[in-house]
């Protein structure tokens, strides 16, 4: 689905107890032919989020900044990261069949946060590790389809890949460089899980 509301994560954010979302549209975008979510809170970075998706019944797609201070989660669902998503503090899970995914083309940038389910960068994608890092308590598959096209884990500061998690580098036997854990020179990148 789109959205939905009756999960925990998102009934703490809309809760009594904070300002909670108000100003819900869901909208089919006449340029791209894709379902549209806004929904306008008070807890996040800019003031709103945004989902999109290309039909309602189709993975859902963060495309903005998230203060996370509690949880996101896919449950026997995808949530796609997409359009420079980032995501700083609380916890990324899945459920079930669920995962998190960084779409193919895209950039994510996670920031303080715990992984406690399965985060896919996708064959094209970048994932951008920042700040205080990522504790990793599940998996974090690179290039998990061992697709042609590189897909990369990106140190974008001096930073930390923690937990008692997995790191997965899926390359394609053509390519052995389609799965990447890059930085620039004067960054890094400290893996400490397994």
């Amino acid at each position: 689905a789109l959205f939905d509301a009756s999960t925990p994560e998102w009934q703490a954010r809309c809760d009594g107890s904070t300002y909670g979302c108000f100003r819900a549209r869901v909208a089919r975008s006449p340029a791209t032919g894709r379902y549209v979510l806004w929904i306008n809170s008070y807890e996040g970075v800019i003031g709103y989020h945004v989902f999109q998706a290309d039909d309602p019944a189709a993975p859902i797609e963060i495309r903005s900044a998230i203060a996370n201070t509690g949880g996101i989660g896919a449950t026997n669902a995808t949530l796609q990261l997409a359009g420079n998503a980032s995501i700083t503090g609380g916890t990324l899970a899945s459920f079930g069949t669920g995962s998190v995914s960084i779409a193919p083309g895209e950039t994510a940038t996670l920031d303080s946060v715990i992984n406690e389910g399965l985060i896919n960068a996708l064959p094209g994608s970048i994932l951008r590790i920042s700040g205080a890092g990522v504790e990793n308590n599940s998996v974090i598959a690179i290039n998990p389809t061992s697709g042609l096209v590189p897909a990369r884990l990106r140190a974008a500061r001096n930073t930390a890949l923690t937990g008692s998690g997995s790191l997965l580098l899926s390359a394609n036997p053509a390519n052995l460089d389609s799965a990447v854990i890059d930085a620039p020179p004067s960054f890094v990148l400290t893996n400490g899980s397994t």
